[in-house]
């Protein structure tokens, strides 16, 4: 009776340590997921983010572009402006110039 309670009390402690070893193994490969996932999560922030970067780079050219655009419509209005008036100039010179060779 003695040698089977005995080998009765070995294989408990066998599967004792086998469960123990199953449960170690098993919280092993939880923290693994949970790293796994925490790692997944930071590299889908990251493209969200660097996605969001891009997207404001992209409105920031855009307005720089339809200022640009903008200062050289004017620029083109004012030169023209300009070479109207120096037209201007020039007939009121040739005016004056008629009008003192008349009087």
């Amino acid at each position: 009776m003695m040698g089977q309670s005995s080998a009765a009390g070995q294989m408990r402690r066998r599967e004792n340590e086998f469960l123990q070893n199953e449960a170690n193994q098993t919280r092993m490969e939880s923290r693994t997921q949970k790293r796994q996932s925490a790692i997944v999560t930071l590299s889908d922030q990251n493209h969200q983010e660097l996605e969001a970067l891009k997207r404001q780079r992209e409105e920031t050219l855009n307005k720089y572009q339809e200022q640009a655009n903008e200062l050289k419509k004017e620029i083109l209005e004012k030169e023209n402006e300009l070479a109207l008036l120096n037209i201007e100039i020039a007939e009121l010179r040739e005016f004056k110039c008629t009008e003192y060779m008349i009087y």
